[in-house]
């Protein structure tokens, strides 16, 4: 019975050690990154679909895309920009949205703090005209 309770001590003694090394190999909480804060503008529905260009900003970096919400295919342009400077991207083609809904990128970067992004995108569904384009800025605080 010793050796039994001998052998469970050494087992716990190892399972607390093995733990004490995975909590030591575990990354510090300070060094994920913190959500990035996003901003859409309002969107615009068209026949069956609707779209809205969104930047995301995680500190300097920052990501543009247009999303498109409902069932269709069609066409869009999109782009960005830090305003008053650096040209961030821009993306067109054809979509196919089907529920809940389907996205594409329109510019990643990363910027200085302090500046304001702009994104702006618009689509038409099918081969019809396009809609208006909608813009959304989204300031970088860093």
């Amino acid at each position: 019975m010793n050796a039994i309770k001998r052998a469970g001590a050494v087992l716990a003694a190892t399972g607390l050690a093995v733990a004490g090394l995975a909590a030591a190999a575990a990354p510090a909480s300070a060094s994920t990154p913190p959500d990035g804060v996003t901003t859409c503008a309002a969107p615009f529905k068209m026949q069956n679909v609707s779209y809205k260009p969104c930047i995301t900003v995680y500190g300097q970096q920052v990501n543009a895309w247009v999303m498109f919400t409902g069932q269709g295919t069609g066409s869009y342009f999109g782009g960005s920009a830090v305003v008053g400077g650096q040209y961030i991207g821009t993306n067109g083609g054809q979509y196919a949205a089907y529920y809940p809904y389907g996205s594409a990128s329109i510019g990643s970067a990363t910027v200085p703090c302090g500046s304001t992004v702009e994104a702006f995108a618009a689509a038409s569904e099918g081969f019809g005209p396009q809609g208006p384009q909608i813009r959304v800025t989204a300031p970088v605080t860093c």
